[in-house]
């Protein structure tokens, strides 16, 4: 980061902050209590972590889960069906012209992506959007007879799934050197036990 900007921030919601900057892909390091944020980012970003960090001081995430769990018919999550048409530009109507799961699926998401920046939000609803529609196209498409082009098929990773999957390979690699450091230390014993 050539041009930093700095926020220190009293608050108990610094993990949920840190994850809606990272969501947003803005460049950053942080540290962390469970009451204070210090935090360092790039500063051409600055309006939208000044939003992220509103929108994490304001209780509206906490209200909303409550009110998604307080709804007792059907799935909680279409509550915010309205919502989501808004960030996509779209009314309401139209979404639910679309299969529940899928609608229940962009409530979800919209609440996974909640911290993040707005056009954050809007870009990957509109990705899972476009999703939805490759999918129902190919669904209606005939079958062809002869083999598919495998050049053709696409695999979507998430940058969360590429973390998960990194700190998995870490964690993994740390044991095997524990492992490893341990065997070291009982050949290095039974040698000096031999010598005595």
């Amino acid at each position: 980061m050539e041009n930093r900007s700095y926020a220190n921030v009293q608050t108990d919601q610094a993990k949920n902050i840190c994850i809606g900057i990272e969501n947003s892909g803005i460049p950053y390091s942080a540290n962390f209590t469970d009451k204070e944020l210090k935090l360092t980012y790039d500063s051409d970003h600055h309006e939208s972590v000044d939003e992220i960090l509103k929108k994490a001081q304001s209780g509206d995430y906490d209200e909303m889960l409550r009110e998604i769990k307080a709804k007792r018919e059907g799935d909680g999550y279409l509550i915010l069906l309205p919502t989501v048409a808004h960030y996509l530009h779209t009314t309401e109507g139209a979404l639910k012209r679309r299969p529940e799961e899928q609608q229940i699926r962009l409530c979800r998401l919209y609440v996974n992506f909640w911290f993040a920046d707005t056009p954050t939000i809007q870009r990957e609803l509109s990705k899972a959007i476009c999703v939805n529609r490759e999918t129902e196209q190919n669904m209606e498409k005939p079958k062809p007879t002869e083999q598919p082009d495998m050049e053709q098929s696409r695999a979507y990773i998430t940058r969360e799934t590429l973390h998960r999957q990194a700190e998995y390979i870490r964690q993994k690699q740390a044991i095997k050197d524990k492992q490893a450091a341990e065997k070291t230390e009982r050949e290095n014993e039974t040698e000096r036990n031999k010598r005595l």
